[in-house]
């Protein structure tokens, strides 16, 4: 029996999902393959409180409401932070390499899924990427 491919979508993948920005097809297509079964959706609990925070400060509470629930009703799974993850997080700060995207990085590893990013940093991670839409480079600054 062939293994259901796993997928953790970080915040920029939703983002473009949820506005129909470039690469959203592309993100549709995964998600519909998670909605349909055949694959396996993640997304960090981080994502959730980031994606309330820009439509938040973008839109306001209700719009920011709206989204979150959008994501929390689909058959994303929600993994939250644990002290294994955070541990392994702390081992994946490198140069070029956030905070932010070390979480990332640790929650997909902690359940075996590719990242779907446009965030060509997360490949310095080591932890399998999936690429879609338009790529960022260096998006956030580096760590002191």
């Amino acid at each position: 029996m062939k293994r259901r491919e796993k997928f953790l979508f970080d915040t920029g993948a939703l983002l473009a999902f949820l506005n129909g920005g470039e690469g959203s097809g592309a993100v549709k297509e995964l998600i519909d393959r998670i909605e349909a079964g055949s694959a396996e959706g993640y997304i960090a609990a981080i994502t959730l409180a980031e994606l309330g925070a820009i439509y938040n400060r973008s839109a306001g509470f209700a719009q920011a409401d709206r989204r979150i629930l959008q994501i929390r009703n689909s058959k994303l799974a929600t993994i939250a932070m644990d002290a294994e993850i955070a541990s392994e997080a702390g081992t994946r700060v490198i140069p070029g390499v956030s905070f932010h995207e070390a979480i990332i990085a640790a929650t997909a590893s902690s359940v075996g899924a590719s990242i779907v990013t446009g965030n060509r940093n997360l490949e310095r991670t080591y932890v399998p990427v999936t690429m879609y839409g338009t790529v960022v480079e260096n998006s956030r600054p580096e760590n002191p």
